[in-house]
């Protein structure tokens, strides 16, 4: 219980560390970035540590830790004091808006913690599953990353080698687990809560920002809007709780079995094999609520949280009030250098993600600009394209560039990618996994077209 308590208090500091950076990052969002400040905190000071030992200027070790965390927390004091006007009128205006992120945040810490402490296991096979699962790779890579003297990390099975892994999941979640005096099994599942607490939020952030910079409700600050709280609670639900059809049908199926049929305890399993395969081992289709229920601590359920920032970064970019032109990447170094580092980080986190995410803000910033510019023969004219262009580079170059240690270090078995011929995804497969979200995706993708297909339209 001190663990948490400490745990917990911790994550306020690096949420106060991420704000200020958030406030003038974010500064076109209702919330000014305060839902997802923790995680861009988190982010900041994983980055800034890593970078610092990797260079060897600091040893891996709590002390350390403390002096990054001081530094970052001066530094946005610094910028705090300088802001400070605008921070507190936003702070007295949207200060339901700041409960409602934290009611979320630590509704969310009670509820996972409740079914961590009832389901504690880290072991070969778990009283949830009965299956082998990677559980102690897992616990033994964010055991490497809190006791290895220097990054990257040692690898805890080969002596005198590094991890050749994607492990900057484990090293972020190692920072809290040090300073809190921790062991790595104590760690394991305090991180899985914080993780589900995290993406909680920020889905919250996201979804209530996007609902009142659409339009669809009108908000007179200080009140909060209803329908946009709302909101931001169903894509909590819908996130870490919903699941996909089959699942829902198969948990019908075992609350009511038919005539004739018997309940299993192991049902809930099919909806991540949708997609069936003549070979042995099947394409794997999990989403959040079974990674949370199986307790892998795995790179793809550690990113939740920051592919949620990433989407955040994309839709402040479709808020701001002028598209950046092909100066942004000189004018605006600040926000080029934390776009690059939320984009970047994916790659480290799991790098499945990166292209995913880079590909969605290149969209982001070719719509933004043709917004403005008018979807039009002018698509095609020298400066729409540098305009276009000049961003796109720059972020996908410093992308990269900050990680360029790892991207050094890595050693993947992996060479390419290629179509899997033995299975193919059917109409039903698809219909299957995303179901639930097409009932979200469909109407408000349908208004936003009919308001962009009316914008030039005079009003009525």
């Amino acid at each position: 219980m001190l663990h948490l308590i400490i745990w917990l208090i911790l994550f306020q500091v690096i949420g106060l560390v991420g704000f200020v950076w958030a406030f003038l990052f974010f500064r076109d969002l209702p919330d000014r970035g305060y839902g997802i400040s923790k995680v861009l905190g988190l982010l900041l000071t994983g980055y800034a540590y890593w970078a610092l030992v990797t260079a060897g200027a600091l040893d891996n070790g709590p002390l350390p830790l403390q002096i990054v965390i001081a530094l970052l927390l001066g530094a946005s004091v610094v910028l705090a004091r300088q802001w400070r006007e605008e921070i507190g009128e936003f702070v007295r205006s949207r200060w339901r808006l700041i409960l409602a992120n934290e009611i979320v945040f630590f509704s969310a810490i009670a509820v996972f913690a409740t079914f961590r402490v009832l389901v504690p296991d880290i072991t070969v096979s778990t009283a949830i599953t009965q299956l082998t699962t990677e559980q102690p790779m897992d616990l033994a890579f964010l055991a490497s990353s809190m006791n290895s003297p220097t990054f990257p990390a040692a690898d805890p099975w080969l002596s005198g080698h590094s991890i050749s892994y994607y492990y900057f999941g484990y090293l972020i979640l190692s920072i809290p687990a040090q300073l809190s005096g921790a062991t790595a099994v104590v760690g394991y599942n305090l991180a899985f809560i914080t993780l589900f607490a995290l993406t909680a939020t920020a889905a919250f952030s996201l979804t209530l920002n996007a609902i009142l910079r659409a339009g669809i409700v009108r908000v007179q600050a200080p009140r909060l809007d209803v329908a946009a709280v709302l909101g931001g609670a169903v894509a909590v639900v819908a996130l870490l709780i919903a699941g996909n059809v089959s699942g829902g049908l198969d948990g019908l199926f075992q609350l009511f079995p038919p005539e004739g049929g018997a309940r299993s305890e192991f049902w809930w399993w099919n909806a991540t094999r949708i997609i069936e395969d003549s070979v042995p081992v099947s394409p794997i289709d999990e989403f959040p609520a079974f990674s949370f229920l199986l307790g892998d601590l795995h790179p793809h359920v550690m990113a939740l949280p920051f592919v949620l920032l990433a989407l955040s970064v994309a839709l402040a970019w479709l808020c701001k009030p002028q598209a950046p032109d092909a100066g942004w990447p000189r004018q605006r170094t600040g926000e080029l250098f934390l776009t690059a580092l939320i984009i970047g980080a994916l790659g480290f986190i799991n790098t499945w993600d990166l292209l995913a995410y880079l590909s969605i803000l290149i969209l982001v910033i070719i719509v933004r600009r043709l917004w403005d510019g008018g979807f039009d023969a002018g698509v095609f004219r020298r400066e729409t394209l540098l305009d276009i262009a000049s961003p796109t580079a720059a972020i996908t170059a410093l992308a990269l560039g900050l990680f360029v240690p790892h991207y050094l270090s890595v050693d993947s078995t992996v060479r390419g990618v290629l179509p899997v011929p033995e299975s193919g995804t059917q109409i039903s497969h698809y219909l299957r996994i995303w179901g639930p979200m097409a009932i979200a995706i469909i109407p408000a993708a349908t208004y936003a077209w009919l308001r962009l297909s009316r914008r030039d339209a005079p009003p009525r």
